[in-house]
């Protein structure tokens, strides 16, 4: 197994999420299971992950990934550049050491993500403001896309669930605590510090939650109360953060310069010294997810004080000195230092096997495992769901030389898949009934795959001279039927006449679509979605913009190149098969459709390509190459036929052969850009691949995921070999 571990950070210096990723390559390394890990982090993290951390297993191997430490740049390559690696290195498990943004469908690997905590929705002060926002979009945009998490304790599975109650049920989670392991160290003392000195020690960064100026003030008490030691030093090991400033503001306001030791970017050694020579180890903080040094502390045995908090209670021994964080809490503070410092040491009361390198990696090999199982099992029951689902049942009666049949309530995909089936049988047999009638009285839900399958019964009979006659067509299929305008071309018996429609075809047919508007079916979830429609008019707005700008010189270039019209347009099916005018600037002879016949198709399927067509103009090839011509589609996104991301709009002729399940391409808007055009664009010579695209992008949609495409349109217009003509 390839275990691909992520720990590209931005901190300069090594943290508790740093400490975790290295922590968890050592434990993996130790099981035959584990073949490979790759530990994935920044160029400016390069020094410290060598010297902090003894990575001298041969199965982890560092991939330094060398980008700007810009949290743009971080984020970007999360979206692209980590995927893209994993799937290089042929990975089968893909560890996020902690939550950052990232797209499911681009990983061939599962994906399994560490929560150490929910300082975005519990302590967004930490991170400030918009950042706050921006990493609680990550986080949910994480948790949800990962295949399986790792929550580091009780507590921080119980926030989950109270900020995202309605996690999926299916997904893995495990409570699996980080381990702690000083083994084959040397400890050494910190240059910082003299020989055998008397402190206090803390491990925190430098937030607000970590309650740093609260032990800086309780320290201060216990000097000036003559509690401590006037030798004794407080010690603070942490990286920089928010507080840093206010908490050097604090040292020198209280005149502690000589007394309080800030220490950073330190080697385990000399962090073993620190343990193992405290006079007691301190933590106060407000909130933790899991607390990695308590568990240090208490795989040293040393005296401890902490916060009476629940996540230190779950970590923590009951040999643990808690102190209270209300009304006074320096004095609480600086009382359980006092108090606990006249004690021993923890010794052998503190159970740490909880904590040992073994049973830690034995909790992730058995969640590596479960999805591999997971995903077999879903396997098996898609099969067993698709075989149910196909085997649908249709009431038929058959009435002299007329044959009825009674549609179900859904008429989708597997529906339409075994009505065209009965059908063909219907026309096939000897005795040849004059008259097919289709019965809507129970049909509520019909996608383009029901309407696909009408369309081909329809033609099927037409040839063999049987009449196709609808009836009791409800409110919800004729919606779909006006919206398509086969309503004039089916024969419609009759329909529900207490509702919109009746059989009154002199009803104005604009008018017939408003009021069957609200009707229409939720084919996908997209198409119901007021954000993704807000983004097309903003993104339709930008574009319309551009066209404005680029426009004169385009169409110089046309009129010089080729005289004739500026633009070029041909209808197009979109949602549903609806018939719309799609606009692009003229790229091609303007006899071109004439001349469509004397070039050689080169794809397979319902489409039409040839790469060196030689009615593209030399000005045309330019446009085409850079997507010029199809700037004036922005006019179709902003009118709602199309969207900025979705599939190909295909055109009447490229229907016209469409197989049913074929036509599912058609629930959702056509888009500027997709699968298909961020995927080899012209590349593409087998129209069962455009499908498979389409067909993956239905499924993974989201809005992210449309985002995504959108960055991978630019770099692809961008790219020499964009595989566009």
């Amino acid at each position: 197994m390839h275990i691909l571990i992520a720990a590209l950070h931005r901190p300069i210096q090594p943290t508790g999420i740093c400490r975790h990723a290295a922590n968890l390559a050592h434990c993996l390394a130790e099981n035959k299971e584990v073949t490979r890990i790759s530990l994935v982090i920044g160029s400016w993290q390069q020094h410290y992950f060598k010297a902090a951390f003894s990575l001298d297993s041969e199965k982890i191997k560092l991939i330094i990934v060398n980008i700007k430490n810009s949290s743009v740049v971080r984020n970007s390559w999360f979206l692209s550049g980590l995927p893209q690696l994993a799937n290089n290195l042929g990975s089968d498990i893909v560890h996020l050491s902690f939550p950052f943004p990232f797209f499911r469908a681009s990983f061939n690997a599962y994906v399994v993500t560490t929560i150490h905590d929910l300082y975005p929705y519990e302590c967004p002060e930490n991170f400030g403001f918009p950042q706050a926002w921006f990493n609680r979009l990550f986080f949910k945009q994480c948790i949800s896309n990962s295949d399986g998490l790792a929550c580091v304790s009780q507590v921080t599975l119980e926030k989950l669930k109270v900020y995202f109650p309605h996690l999926d049920p299916h997904k893995e989670i495990d409570v699996i605590y980080n381990y702690v392991d000083f083994e084959k160290l040397e400890p050494k003392i910190p240059q910082q510090l003299p020989k055998n000195s008397s402190f206090l020690l803390s491990v925190a960064q430098h937030r607000q939650n970590k309650n740093l100026d609260l032990l800086i003030k309780a320290y201060s008490w216990l000097l000036d109360n003559k509690k401590l030691n006037p030798d004794a030093k407080l010690v603070i090991v942490g990286t920089s953060g928010p507080e840093t400033q206010n908490i050097k503001n604090l040292i020198s306001d209280l005149s502690l310069e000589t007394k309080v030791v800030l220490l950073a970017a330190i080697d385990d050694s000399e962090l073993c010294w620190l343990y193992q020579n405290c006079q007691a180890f301190v933590i106060p903080s407000s909130t933790e997810g899991f607390c990695l040094p308590l568990a240090e502390a208490l795989y040293w045995s040393n005296i401890i004080v902490c916060s009476d908090i629940p996540i230190f209670r779950e970590i923590g021994s009951y040999k643990c000195t808690y102190f209270s964080l209300e009304n006074d809490a320096v004095n609480n503070l600086g009382q359980a230092i006092i108090q606990s410092i006249s004690r021993s040491s923890l010794s052998s009361y503190t159970n740490v096997s909880r904590f040992e390198k073994s049973n830690i990696a034995k909790q992730y090999l058995n969640l590596y495992s479960r999805l591999n199982l997971e995903e077999e099992t879903r396997f098996l029951k898609n099969i067993q769901e698709t075989e149910k689902l196909t085997k649908v049942k249709f009431t038929i009666t058959t009435l002299d030389e007329r044959i009825i049949i009674q549609i179900p309530e859904k008429l989708s995909v597997f529906e339409a898949l075994n009505l065209k089936q009965i059908c063909q049988e219907i026309t096939q047999r000897e005795a040849i009934f004059k008259e097919i009638i289709i019965d809507f009285y129970q049909t509520i839900f019909m996608d383009s795959s029901g309407l696909g399958a009408l369309v081909s019964i329809w033609k099927t009979a037409q040839a063999k001279g049987i009449i196709v006659l609808f009836k009791n067509v409800t409110p919800q299929v004729w919606s779909v039927l006006s919206l398509t305008g086969l309503d004039t071309v089916f024969s419609i018996k009759s329909s529900f006449e207490t509702h919109f429609i009746a059989t009154d075809y002199a009803l104005d047919k604009e008018r017939a679509f408003r009021m069957n508007k609200d009707q229409l079916p939720a084919t996908h979830l997209s198409v119901k979605s007021w954000i993704k429609r807000f983004i097309d008019v903003i993104g339709a707005l930008v574009g319309l913009v551009i066209i404005g700008i680029v426009f004169v010189p385009v169409v110089i270039a046309i009129q010089i190149d080729d005289p004739g019209p500026i633009f070029f347009s041909q209808v197009r099916c979109g949602w549903m098969g609806k018939k719309f005018r799609i606009w692009k600037f003229r790229s091609m002879c303007i006899d071109a459709e004439a001349k469509k016949s004397q070039v050689k198709n080169q794809v397979q399927g319902a489409f039409f390509k040839n790469e060196q067509d030689p009615r593209v103009t030399r000005v045309g090839k330019f446009i085409r190459r850079t997507s010029i011509d199809e700037l004036p589609q922005f006019w179709n996104v902003l009118k709602g036929d199309m969207s900025l991301v979705g599939t190909r709009p295909p055109t009447p002729d490229e229907v016209e052969h469409y197989e049913v399940p074929q036509w599912q391409r058609l629930d959702i808007k056509p888009g500027m850009t997709g699968e298909w055009q961020v995927n080899g664009r012209s590349r593409v010579r087998s129209f069962e691949d455009v499908i498979r695209m389409d067909l993956f992008y239905q499924q993974n949609w989201s809005l992210m995921y449309d985002l995504k495409l959108i960055v991978k349109t630019f770099a692809v217009l961008f790219t020499k070999n964009s595989g566009a003509y």
